[in-house]
């Protein structure tokens, strides 16, 4: 694909990022949801224009989606874990042993967990209930049942990844003539 159709697809998946987390954002019991189907435009840059692309959707989708969203929970999800993390995602499955390549994504996941956490309360000042138990027994509570969402998402994760490379990657090669 020339370089010009990688830049225009570009900006049209920071459009699409910015756009599924302000929907997040106005209907904040989807924030989570949201910053998760954003970070799929990333995935899908991974796939289709490298790592560079990538990176700058994800950059790019990071710094509008603060800008321009009324509630910044899911622009805080996105930028620290929902849009990086596919992008890390392709390292840590190049480790060769399986339990050794989830112990280090569940050390990611738990890394960009607290930084969620930490700059959610004590930078942005939210005080939902999700950011306000972050000690205690709720806190251990919410960071095992965070676990348990990462890993299905991790494992929902590669099963899109799948299907796309498999069963629609065909109709977008077409598409553009790649």
């Amino acid at each position: 694909m020339k370089s010009n159709k990688k830049i225009a697809l570009s900006g049209m998946m920071c459009a699409l990022a910015v756009l599924i987390m302000l929907i997040g954002s106005l209907f904040q019991m989807l924030d989570l949801s949201a910053a998760a189907a954003a970070g799929l435009t990333v995935v899908f840059a991974m796939i289709e224009l490298g790592k560079k692309y990538a990176f700058s959707i994800y950059a790019v989708s990071s710094i509008l989606s603060f800008l321009l969203l009324p509630y910044k929970s899911p622009a805080l999800i996105f930028a620290v874990f929902a849009g990086l993390y596919p992008i890390l995602k392709a390292y840590l499955q190049r480790i060769r042993n399986k339990w050794l390549s989830l112990t280090a994504k569940l050390a990611v996941f738990n890394l960009f967990f607290t930084a969620i956490i930490y700059i959610g309360i004590n930078l942005l000042g939210f005080s939902d209930d999700f950011y306000r138990f972050k000690t205690g027994f709720l806190g251990v509570v919410i960071y095992i049942l965070g676990n348990i969402a990462f890993i299905v998402y991790d494992f929902a994760l590669d099963k899109l990844i799948l299907i796309y490379s498999l069963k629609i990657k065909r109709i977008f090669d077409k598409s553009f003539r790649v």
